[in-house]
């Protein structure tokens, strides 16, 4: 893991994809949204569609 925290605020098209990029480039990232429905959301693996869609070429 690289010695650098990131937090990215706001997970919704860009910044999602972005936290879980940098978090695969060994980053250690702190996603922050101020929807709790998104937050929740994602705790619960229901935003793959949206993570599936900004992975593919």
């Amino acid at each position: 893991m690289l010695d650098k925290t990131i937090c990215v605020i706001g997970l919704g098209c860009i910044g999602l994809p972005t936290t879980s990029l940098l978090g695969t480039k060994g980053f250690q990232v702190h996603g922050v949204d101020v929807s709790d429905h998104t937050v929740n959301a994602i705790d619960e693996g229901k935003k793959q569609d949206l993570m599936e869609w900004s992975t593919s070429p």
